[in-house]
């Protein structure tokens, strides 16, 4: 430490270029430390894992990225009993468990949750929706109906239903990795190449889920007047308990 407070401050440049030698020396020997502190957390997770571009993908179902994404909004369902009547329901938490294939970014099949958290249980009704095939709903809506050519590929052709991945890719969530998901993964390839499952925990290294979702909640649910919002300072939210959907 100078007392006198006279090195480096008696320099022209104060020292500027041995304390910038200093840093970058520093953050060199620290890449993921410097990256956190001079951009953000995630793209230091990132640094660690990369964006995938390593990774590519050659061909159909050999990767599909799977995640349960909380739909931004609240709705009030109306549940028949056995008296007759119809009692209202308030979802406050409505999850949607989604498989995409990455090659055609295609989803395969979905499940609505309305547990507070998911489960494995929900992770395999996804699973087992993208393994059968599908079939259009009945709509209740007068004015609503599907688009001409809308569908899952196993309701396209029969030879995209029961075609099971190579690759599992999900997060860290135990409901996706926990070992009975594994379990019958294994026990559905029927002596094939067993679905290799990866904890890819980095949002960045689910690139195409996470932008699915983001264009779900932007075009969709973020337009409805009971939207919760992306967050508490989304000026889309306003007062979603008055104004739900039933």
């Amino acid at each position: 430490m100078e007392i006198k407070n006279a090195y480096p401050f008696n320099t022209h440049k104060l020292a500027y270029n041995a304390l910038a030698e200093y840093v970058n020396k520093i953050q060199l020997e620290n890449p993921r430390l410097a990256i956190a502190a001079n951009q953000s957390e995630g793209a230091s997770k990132t640094f660690v894992t990369s964006d995938g571009s390593d990774r590519p993908v050659t061909e159909a179902f050999q990767r599909v990225e799977c995640d349960a994404h909380h739909i931004d909004a609240m709705f009030c369902i109306l549940i028949p009993s056995q008296f007759g009547e119809l009692i209202p329901k308030i979802l406050k938490r409505l999850w949607v468990i989604i498989i995409e294939e990455v090659k055609s970014r295609a989803i395969l099949g979905y499940y609505l949750s309305l547990r507070r958290e998911c489960n494995s249980s929900d992770v395999l009704e996804a699973i087992k929706s993208a393994l059968t095939e599908w079939q259009p709903r009945q709509l209740m809506i007068p004015t609503l109906k599907y688009n001409d050519g809308a569908g899952f590929p196993s309701g396209y052709s029969s030879k995209y239903c029961g075609v099971l991945w190579k690759e599992f890719s999900t997060d860290q969530a135990l409901a996706n990795i926990s070992d009975r998901v594994k379990s019958k993964l294994s026990l559905i390839s029927s002596g094939y190449t067993e679905p290799l499952v990866v904890n890819r925990h980095n949002p960045n290294d689910r690139p195409f889920i996470e932008r699915f979702f983001k264009t779900l909640e932007t075009n969709g649910f973020h337009r409805l007047p009971s939207t919760t919002g992306s967050g508490i300072d989304d000026p889309s939210k306003n007062n979603p308990e008055s104004t739900r959907l039933h």
